[in-house]
């Protein structure tokens, strides 16, 4: 299954264990940081499942979790913990008690991939859903709103396929578990300055490839499409890109 977002951070402190759990999520684009500097530099957009040892950021782990959710407010944390150590709370997913094992690693990464695209796919349903009612509504459109309304139930319908195939995938508790997580009320409509592909809030670049993003071909640069609201993909290597909502960004920046 191709999904949205991919990237896994793996924080750990201990070279020859990082490399180790890279080698066994080979099959997923799993990078390695071994510093804290490295970990914020790690996550973006594209941030699926971040794998944190418990002491690796020491005192910052509280300051390195909040730049996670602003970053990557999709993705799901696992902590890996020593047996002896006590268990911090923290608001973790989930947590994985050393010596750790290939195939839990595995497993959990590939179930965790399946709920924060899940997510995604259900955030990008009722960002389309919300404007169509409004439309749907509507005794008399003219023709714009025709057109924009058939757009948007074509889109609707789409995304709707995606997850069934989630779904079909899944088991009932991470279904049930990701839409505990859904927030089904928007604190603010989104308006047409947030969501077209020249909005102030679309990044100048990709934050994999780094090619400099346009909306059309004529502009120079890549080009880049829109998916939803603060949501883009790359026209050059396909990478999503995600921020959160600018009503939602209430947390600081991480300080190294």
């Amino acid at each position: 299954m191709d999904h949205l977002i991919t990237d896994v951070v793996i924080c750990e402190q201990n070279r020859t264990r990082a490399e180790l759990y890279a080698l066994w999520l080979d099959q997923v684009d799993a990078a390695v940081a071994l510093t804290a500097r490295e970990a914020a530099d790690a996550v973006d957009e594209g941030t699926a499942v971040v794998v944190l040892d418990q002491r690796f950021a020491g005192e910052k782990t509280r300051n390195l979790l909040s730049l996670v959710r602003s970053e990557s407010p999709l993705s799901r944390v696992i902590e890996t913990r020593e047996r002896s150590s006590p268990f911090p709370e923290l608001g973790l997913d989930h947590h994985l008690v050393k010596p750790v094992f290939e195939a839990e690693l595995t497993d959990l990464v590939g179930t965790l991939l399946l709920r924060a695209n899940y997510h995604l796919v259900l955030r990008l349903y009722y960002q389309t859903t919300a404007p169509l009612l409004s439309l749907q509504s509507q005794t008399e459109p003219n023709d714009a709103a025709v057109e924009q309304r058939e757009r948007l139930e074509a889109r609707a319908e789409r995304l709707k396929d995606v997850i069934g195939t989630y779904q079909a995938a899944m088991s009932e508790d991470d279904i049930a578990a990701v839409k505990d997580a859904v927030n089904y009320t928007p604190v603010r409509k989104a308006h047409d300055s947030d969501t077209d592909t020249g909005s102030k809030y679309r990044p100048d670049k990709c934050s994999r490839c780094r090619e400099p993003w346009n909306s059309s071909p004529s502009e120079g640069g890549t080009r880049v499409t829109r998916l939803g609201a603060y949501v883009w993909r790359c026209g050059n290597c396909g990478h999503v890109q995600m921020r959160a909502d600018p009503s939602h960004q209430d947390v600081g920046k991480f300080r190294r």
